[in-house]
Order: structure tokens, then sequence, then C-alpha cells
């Protein structure tokens, strides 16, 4: 049995990853570490010692780019959405993991995109 390490089963999941060579199942295992330690699902902050200390929103399913509800220089609260995406025909809210100001909106309404594209910055 793999042995338990921030609240997850690790061993085989390890393995898997470095038999892989890393590449996206260790970035989800890192995701995964890090909500189990109490950091945010939605979003990803850059190295502490890097200047910016921008809050990246990234899209949890892929789908079309439906609405945007708020744009750069807003101020949001944490879980304000921002944007919707489309997809199975379904509404997807796009909320702010944090509160701050809509530093930039990196994708347009219409727009496919991919999940874990980044789609906002939030500083």
């Amino acid at each position: 049995m793999g042995r338990l390490r921030g609240g997850l089963l690790t061993r085989g999941v390890e393995e898997e990853a470095s038999r892989n060579g890393g590449g996206l199942l260790t970035r989800r295992v890192e995701a995964r570490r890090a909500v189990a330690a109490g950091g945010l699902a939605a979003s990803r902050n850059p190295d502490p010692s890097e200047e910016s200390m921008a809050t990246e929103v990234e899209a949890q399913i892929a789908g079309s780019l439906w609405k945007i509800e708020k744009v750069a220089g807003d101020a949001v609260e944490a879980n304000d959405v921002i944007m919707i995406i489309e997809s199975m025909k379904m509404e997807i809210p796009v909320e702010a993991p944090c509160a701050g100001t809509i530093a930039e909106i990196r994708v347009q309404e219409g727009e496919a995109i991919e999940e874990g594209a980044v789609l906002a910055l939030i500083e």
C-alpha cells in the first residue's frame, strides 16, 4: 500500500509520473497536493521570489468562452464570476480565486479554450 502524505495516497501516482517523465500527470499531482495543503484549486501563484504576484485564473474545463463579465482594471472579490465558459451545452462560471484587481484578460468571447489554459491574471 502507498504512503499517505498531505492527505493523498501518492506512491502509485508518483511511480506513474516518473514512468511518464512527469508532464500533465505530475502537474495534476502537484495541484492536488496544493489543495490538500490548503491551496486554491483554480489558481496557480508564481514562485514568490518572482517580481509579479499575480494569480493565474485557469480553465477547469475545455469549451468555448461564452461571455466575459469583468474587464482589466475591475476590482473583484473571491468567488466573483469573471467569465462564463460554454461546454457540453452547459454554462460554467469561472470565478475569481481571490480578491484583487483584474490585471489582464487573455481570451476573447467565442474563443475555444483548453483545460488548464490561463484565462486571466488577478493582482
